[in-house]
């Protein structure tokens, strides 16, 4: 039987033209999954950034507001802070005044004053002393105390040393900060404080059991006077034996702290007891950085109106640029009107550390970045700040009752 074999064409692959709008729909699929990484990587950075500039802006801030809340305890108000409006860097002298209410204004310093705690807790309080019971062995040319209950017997570590620094004040003696003869305490107790002083120890004889404060320069605050002393063996006469020695008072050990910011580096520095360079703390090139710190103080005044330091300048609004500002045509005087704060303001200007970019691909659009402190509205379109960069401002409000504590415990 004949069988007739035919020939049969294979139907199972693909034509040329199937494969092409196979790579089509591929590749339609694989920009469209690629756009959609972008897009969440986009976010992701976005968000990211946004959450490093937020805990470096809060942790940052609340570490500066807990310093400030604890200083003042134990002292004479007008010495718990010493406020530089535009210190830069050295924290040693105040900015140009005409700076103030302009973009180029520097970031502020803070040295902050508080009792040393960690000097003061021994099972027997060892440094925690009645001034008054403190020998005054020689004040010319230079001051020498015998205090024998500052060298017990403890950890080298605990002993008192050179550079230490040492705080005094009365109990009940009153200054006036604009004139050392306290003839005007009074006629208008408001306008004076406890009367109070604080000194860097220059050198320690433990055998002796004696503290020196070498010349005038030892004298590193004081409220009792704005104008200060000619020398050191007047401001024993005048102050420390007329309102400490005589009266009951205290003297402690208190250390010094200071913010401010480097704009270099964009890093928070601070510094301790004066010793040393600054050491930052907080912002950097590898963290978001910290562009800006701004102190504004809020004052009671004795009409019950409010002035405000740390501002652009305005006598009609009671707005001043710092505790300097003394002004006789406008009746202003703020020297020693630190004891009249109520409330300290702080404002942290931090950017992220790179730059993000939207979900539509375009940078951080420019914005405004309102005035704060004494430093006007700026634009971050601005090339000294960084154009592109998430920029946020973080502030709070440290009431005076969390601050100072009248009397004396």
């Amino acid at each position: 039987m004949y069988h007739n074999n035919r020939y049969t064409s294979n139907t199972g692959g693909f034509t040329l033209l199937e494969i092409l709008v196979s790579l089509a729909i591929l590749s339609i699929i694989i920009t469209g999954l690629f756009l959609l990484f972008m897009q969440t990587q986009r976010q992701f950075n976005l968000t990211s950034q946004g959450i490093d500039v937020h805990q470096i802006g809060r942790s940052a801030l609340d570490y500066i507001a807990t310093e400030i809340r604890n200083a003042g305890a134990r002292q004479g108000k007008t010495i718990a802070f010493r406020f530089f409006n535009g210190g830069g860097e050295d924290c040693n002298s105040n900015a140009d005044s005409s700076k103030a209410g302009t973009v180029n204004s520097p970031p502020d310093c803070l040295k902050i004053y508080s009792w040393d705690i960690s000097r003061d807790q021994g099972s027997e309080g060892e440094l925690n002393s009645i001034a008054s019971s403190i020998e005054t062995i020689s004040f010319n040319p230079k001051l020498v105390l015998n205090a024998e209950n500052w060298f017990q017997p403890k950890a080298a570590a605990d002993l008192v040393q050179s550079g230490d620094l040492v705080g005094i004040w009365a109990r009940n003696a009153r200054c006036d900060p604009t004139d050392n003869t306290g003839s005007s305490c009074s006629a208008d107790p408001r306008g004076c404080t406890k009367c109070g002083a604080i000194l860097k120890v220059d050198s320690v004889n433990t055998g002796l059991k004696q503290i020196s404060f070498d010349d005038k320069n030892a004298i590193l605050e004081q409220n009792f006077d704005v104008s200060g002393f000619t020398d050191l063996s007047v401001f024993v006469s005048d102050f420390y034996f007329k309102k400490i020695a005589s009266v009951p008072s205290e003297m402690t050990l208190v250390k010094s702290r200071e913010f401010t910011v480097n704009t270099t580096t964009n890093e928070l520095l601070t510094k301790e007891n004066d010793t040393g360079p600054f050491v930052a703390i907080a912002g950097g090139p590898n963290q978001p950085g910290i562009i800006d710190l701004q102190f504004v103080f809020n004052l009671q005044d004795a009409d019950g109106g409010r002035s405000r330091v740390g501002v652009k300048q305005d006598f009609d609004t009671r707005e001043y640029f710092d505790f300097t500002i003394v002004d006789s045509a406008n009746d202003v005087d703020l020297r020693g009107r630190e004891k009249d704060i109520s409330t300290v303001e702080i404002y942290l200007l931090v950017r992220s550390r790179l730059k993000p970019q939207l979900l539509s691909g375009s940078g951080i659009p420019d914005k405004k970045i309102e005035t704060i402190g004494d430093v006007a509205e700026r634009d971050t379109s601005d090339p000294e700040l960084g154009e592109g960069f998430i920029y946020k401002i973080f502030s709070t409000t440290i009431y005076a009752r969390n601050l100072i504590r009248e009397e004396f415990g």
